[in-house]
């Protein structure tokens, strides 16, 4: 009984709903955007350009594209299609407007977007040509560098895979061989006798830290950081920096900051249990920092890095305390901090007011309370790496 009077009062329901209009909702109305008509880049050059950009190694080649409709308002959370002869892709616009799609020689034909019928202006932002390109926003009046992580991340990728095409690069299997080498030899710069601002310390040390990449089987890149420690390109980072999907790598580099893109060469000293490595990179004459003696609890420390592939991005805070813990079996001490990081920080540097080296981005560690615990490989470890030259 009771059924059959559910039944009859869903049956009432969706009669009254489906009288009121209430239905399935009808898909928008869309049309299709011609991309040669609508940047002045025909099939052909648009295919020549795609294979200028293929000689470098890329498996394919990002066109990324913005469309508006008559109002100047840009298509955001939405989903278009792209379309080409014999091939049509779904692609999902974010908050950014940006649609991107992976071209290769083939996707260039009869090259169209359905888009919403109401945005009807095409632009690309890949290739500086054609009537629908549209250029970089001048960011010149600001006073600050203004960091561009797209195009760095794109940079990176084509540059290790030119080295890649080059071979000039160590192979892994030797770099994962050097790991077993404890100590190095270094003569490090004494400490400047200075106190900084978190501001005046990023722009005094941020050429001393470097990206570490690897760039893996399937043209893919494994961002994290680095920081230089001798003019001779000798970087401190940390050992699952180097270790992490090896298999899965070709190569590993690293990207200066001021653009170069160089492979790492060597590994002069590494420390599993307090997750350290020594690289040399295929580089000289480089800016670099120079390591602490070791600082007290509650001195403040900035940390420059590469959260999230959020290149050269400073946080500061200060050291909480000193802790100890176990590690593959051997003991460890951490030096745990307030500054923020997270993944593709690691490796990174937490720098002293000073300038110079307090200690290395580790770990986080989340108790599931509320609280996230920051954990840096303190200075005295790094140090222990290293013997003075006699």
């Amino acid at each position: 009984m009771h059924t059959s009077v559910r039944s009859f009062f869903l049956a009432c329901c969706l009669t009254l709903l489906f009288s009121a209009g209430v239905g399935v909702a009808e898909e928008p109305p869309t049309h299709e955007i011609d991309f040669s008509q609508a940047t002045g880049i025909s099939a052909e050059r648009l295919a020549e350009l795609v294979d200028t950009a293929m000689k470098t190694g890329l498996p394919d080649v990002p066109l990324e594209m913005i469309v508006r409709d008559a109002n100047d308002t840009c298509l955001v959370n939405a989903k278009v299609t792209a379309l080409w002869d014999g091939g049509t892709q779904e692609v999902s616009v974010l908050w950014t407007g940006q649609i991107t799609i992976p071209l290769n020689r083939e996707r260039t034909k009869g090259l169209k977007l359905r888009v919403p019928a109401a945005y009807t202006r095409l632009k690309q932002t890949s290739f500086a040509e054609g009537s629908g390109y549209q250029a970089p926003t001048d960011f010149s009046d600001f006073s600050a560098e203004v960091v561009n992580d797209p195009a760095i991340k794109a940079r990176l990728l084509a540059q290790l895979i030119e080295l890649r095409r080059q071979q000039r690069f160590t192979p892994i299997p030797e770099l994962m061989t050097q790991l077993q080498r404890s100590r190095c030899t270094l003569a490090l710069p004494a400490a400047p006798a200075q106190s900084l601002t978190p501001a005046q310390i990023y722009q005094q040390c941020k050429p001393a830290v470097v990206i570490m990449a690897k760039l893996g089987k399937m043209s893919q890149i494994i961002p994290a950081t680095g920081v230089i420690i001798g003019a001779g390109g000798i970087v401190v980072t940390n050992y699952h920096v180097v270790t992490e999907q090896a298999d899965l790598t070709d190569l590993i580099g690293a990207m200066l900051a001021d653009g170069r893109v160089v492979a790492v060469r060597e590994v002069l000293a590494a420390d599993r249990a307090n997750d350290l490595a020594i690289v040399r990179i295929d580089a000289d004459n480089l800016p670099h920092a120079a390591l602490s003696r070791g600082e007290p609890v509650g001195t403040p420390v900035s940390i420059i890095a590469h959260p999230d592939q959020r290149f050269w991005f400073l946080t500061d805070g200060g050291i909480c305390r000193y802790s100890r813990a176990m590690y593959a079996g051997e003991e460890r001490v951490y030096m745990e901090v307030s500054a923020e990081f997270m993944p593709g920080s690691s490796g990174g540097p937490a720098f002293a007011p000073d300038g110079s080296v307090a200690g290395i981005v580790s770990t986080i560690v989340q108790n599931g309370k509320g609280m996230v615990f920051r954990q840096c490989i303190p200075v005295q470890s790094i140090r222990r790496l290293i013997e003075s030259p006699k």
